[in-house]
């Protein structure tokens, strides 16, 4: 779902993928696969959905953080000191929701 919701999201922005140089992906547990007991976090659902998204760069960085439903705002929060710093231009941030589907991906571009 990760992936479906990001390209939406550049589709919307109109934007190269490649040129995206933060995935910030939030979540409560993991990938949880039908039948299965246990949560998959490795490797990282952010590096899954920058995979499946077919990007190349190998300076944008996709990395997860484990902060629920706020996390959104979180990976909000730290896309944008990354482009205040001077360290990203672009970043897209994404939250999954415990058993629903992602939240809309943000994508800032300053």
């Amino acid at each position: 779902m990760g992936y479906f919701a990001a390209e939406k999201a550049i589709q919307n922005a109109g934007i190269d993928r490649e040129t995206i140089d933060y995935i910030i992906l939030a979540h409560n547990f993991g990938d949880v696969k039908s039948a299965a007991i246990q949560s998959d976090i490795m490797p990282s659902l952010a590096s899954r959905v920058k995979h499946r998204l077919g990007i190349k760069n190998p300076d944008c960085v996709s990395y997860d953080i484990l902060f629920g439903c706020p996390g959104w705002i979180e990976g909000v929060i730290q896309g944008h000191a990354f482009i205040k710093a001077g360290f990203a231009r672009k970043y897209l941030s994404s939250v999954r929701k415990p058993f629903r589907e992602f939240s809309t991906p943000t994508i800032e571009i300053p």
